[in-house]
């Protein structure tokens, strides 16, 4: 009789226990480890722009393999307020800073998009309006854009 019962107790533990270790599989392998708190490549980036800037929208496009994720300020709006002095707009003076302090420069990426921010120098009043991409972590929720703006020499970096 002690076999018989070993014998029930075993197929009744595959029985219950086979379709429950299944479905906990399918679950654990059907959720990225990102998604665990609600964030991915997906996710949108709420910037905000420096004083005197402004743009339309900022958008993301996930990079492939899913880890980073490009985040694109549309149609920047880049002023000179001097009334005498050029302003040099250069690719390496914009940053875009995250809430924890990283630091990440525009991306060959801006090179490639419809309408982007040119390179160069405006004169007294003059302004620019282009788009610019960074490549960030996939988890990166907030950020701010920097422009370190360079007159007599000296660089003075933007505040938003």
């Amino acid at each position: 009789m002690t076999n018989f019962f070993r014998t029930v107790h075993r197929s009744n533990f595959f029985r219950f226990a086979t379709p429950a270790l299944i479905a906990l599989a399918i679950a654990v392998g059907a959720v990225p480890a990102s998604s665990a708190d609600g964030v991915d490549a997906s996710t949108p980036v709420q910037v905000a722009l420096p004083s005197g800037f402004s743009s339309t929208t900022t958008s993301v496009e996930p990079v492939p393999g899913g880890k980073t994720k490009f985040v694109i300020i549309n149609m920047l709006r880049v002023r000179n307020a001097s009334r005498t002095v050029p302003l040099d707009v250069l690719y390496r003076r914009f940053s875009l800073v995250t809430d924890q302090g990283d630091r990440f420069d525009v991306s060959a990426r801006t090179k490639s998009l419809p309408f982007s921010l040119s390179e160069g120098s405006l004169g007294p009043g003059q302004g620019e309006v282009g788009s610019l991409a960074f490549e960030v972590p996939a988890g990166v929720l907030r950020a701010a854009l920097m422009f370190d703006a360079e007159q007599f020499g000296v660089s003075y970096p933007t505040l938003y």
